[in-house]
């Protein structure tokens, strides 16, 4: 209710500025008036003598201070998304005078764009869509909005006969809000306006909000990270960050835990895999509030568009062939965050690392008492697990992971290596490759298996039935296990599953 009242406020304002503008203009071309000279001449037919006056007035011109974005670009109704292509506007004021019924209607009016309405029997000749859509300049690869927030796909709410595989505007346009409740309506044709895929054309019914300005209660906020060479650095908040832009899964599952979903303007996130579906039944609420999913990697031009104030991710993500230097996001006025245990950033990835993540992430969107609780659970889990393993006879310990027939190992440099090693086993390989020989020489009490997805899993534990390693202790004790990646690599929130899925293979008694 509050932001729908701050929203609706804004639009008041705005449309004071553009009374008050109106009125300026008029009152200066008055006060030129005063200046206004008449000069007054006879014509030369004596029958028609009469007398004419022609009034001169000079030309008046009222300059006043744009507003502009965080990249110094002057904002305007057609620069909002700051894009290539041309931008039609249509406000209340035009559709209330129109007496326009639906939004179909409206978007006729639009040079350019064709509504297509196929009707019941489209699905003989092979076209799927019986509802209304949308192409702009033949090209039906458009992207519809509401207030900022993709509609044409899964991840909107919005069911249509080809949703998750399609990112045509497949969504029947005129189901998705009533025209009497739109503000404004924008159309946007041109190469940048994709903000979040592949398409061309854009179709948004609502502006985003503003961002808030000042500094809040409690702030400035001092926050400690990285920068992309690696190098200490600090940012400093005079709010909570409102337009957040994140990179890596795992970084998005922390914000949603802490219930900061509605702040995250983009992610990459494909909305038909298996892990949008493990997000969407654990953090069923937060999840919808994400003002977009893009199933594909955002370009640096797709994520400029966003025109966040917050970026989060790995130190991976601010490399030259992704979206640039850190120092590069900060001259542009947005503030940057570099997960410590990615990328060994600090040299050695350790729990402590990841306790102060979501201790940072607490602070900034200041919900520590969201952050002190998973912080404690992990610890919790640390404080038992050591006590119990400290009676027990410290086991070898091999993490790896599988890049077709070679071994990758890991070691107690890496996140793994530090919770294999606080659960009480030891690691002795150091190399960072490891050969099937070195593997039956060392003959470990327990493996750890590194997977990202099915394929990996099964290709893991196909390779190690094969004969040659069964004489392995681990595989004739039934002592492989399989360790999702993400619960050991960044895991944030997924540190106590990891954990969890360490302890048990190391004590599988209890």
């Amino acid at each position: 209710m509050r932001r729908t009242i701050e929203r609706r406020n804004q639009v008041n304002r705005k449309e004071k500025m553009r009374l008050t503008l109106g009125v300026l203009l008029s009152l200066s071309v008055c006060a030129g008036s005063a200046d206004v000279y008449a000069e007054k001449t006879t014509d030369d037919d004596e029958n028609t003598r009469e007398s004419s006056q022609t009034y001169v007035t000079r030309d008046v011109e009222v300059e006043g201070e744009a507003a502009r974005d965080y990249f110094g670009n002057e904002i305007t109704e057609q620069s909002y998304y700051r894009t290539g292509g041309d931008v039609t506007v249509i406000d209340r004021k035009t559709l209330d005078r129109r007496h326009y019924d639906q939004l179909t209607d409206a978007l006729r009016q639009v040079p350019d764009v064709l509504i297509r309405t196929p009707g019941y029997r489209g699905g003989e000749f092979q076209n799927g869509n019986t509802h209304s859509v949308v192409s702009i300049n033949g090209d039906d690869r458009v992207v519809v909005l509401v207030d900022g927030r993709r509609m044409d796909n899964a991840a909107g709410n919005v069911t249509t006969w080809d949703s998750v595989g399609n990112t045509k505007a497949t969504v029947d346009i005129n189901q998705i809000i009533n025209i009497n409740g739109i503000e404004k309506i924008e159309v946007i044709a041109g190469l940048s306006a994709a903000l979040a895929s592949r398409s061309s054309e854009i179709v948004d019914l609502e502006p985003q909000e503003a961002a808030p300005s000042g500094t809040a209660a409690g702030y400035p906020r001092v926050i400690d990270t990285y920068d992309s060479a690696k190098r200490p650095t600090r940012i400093t908040l005079q709010r909570p960050p409102t337009r957040v832009l994140v990179h890596q899964t795992n970084t998005l599952e922390t914000l949603l835990a802490l219930g900061q979903g509605d702040r995250i303007v983009g992610v990459t996130l494909d909305t038909g895999g298996a892990v949008y579906e493990r997000l969407r039944e654990q953090y069923p609420d937060e999840i919808e509030k994400i003002r977009h999913a893009a199933r594909r990697e955002l370009s640096r031009e797709h994520a400029i568009a966003y025109m966040p104030d917050f970026f989060l991710g790995w130190r991976s993500t601010f490399s030259p062939h992704r979206y640039g230097s850190t120092r590069w996001w900060n001259e542009r006025g947005v503030d940057t965050y570099i997960v410590s245990t990615s990328n060994r950033v600090r040299g050695r990835a350790t729990i402590e690392g990841e306790c102060g993540f979501i201790d940072d992430m607490g602070r900034v969107f200041d919900v520590q008492e969201k952050s002190d609780v998973l912080i404690k659970e992990i610890n919790a889990m640390l404080v038992y697990d050591e006590g119990d393993a400290a009676a027990r006879i410290p086991q070898t310990v091999v993490v790896v992971e599988l890049n077709g027939d070679e071994i990758v190992n890991y070691d107690e440099g890496d996140l793994v290596g530090d919770m294999v090693v606080r659960l009480g086993g030891r690691m002795p390989v150091k190399s960072a490759m490891i050969g099937a020989e070195d593997l039956l020489q060392i003959d470990p009490d327990v493996i750890f298996v590194l997977y990202f997805g099915a394929y990996d899993k099964a290709h893991a534990e196909r390779f190690f039935r094969s004969r040659r390693f069964n004489f392995l202790r681990a595989v004739r004790g039934g002592r492989v296990y399989m360790l999702p990646f993400a619960c050991v690599y960044t895991p944030a929130v997924r540190t106590v599953e990891g954990l969890r899925i360490i302890k048990s293979g190391l004590y599988p008694d209890g």
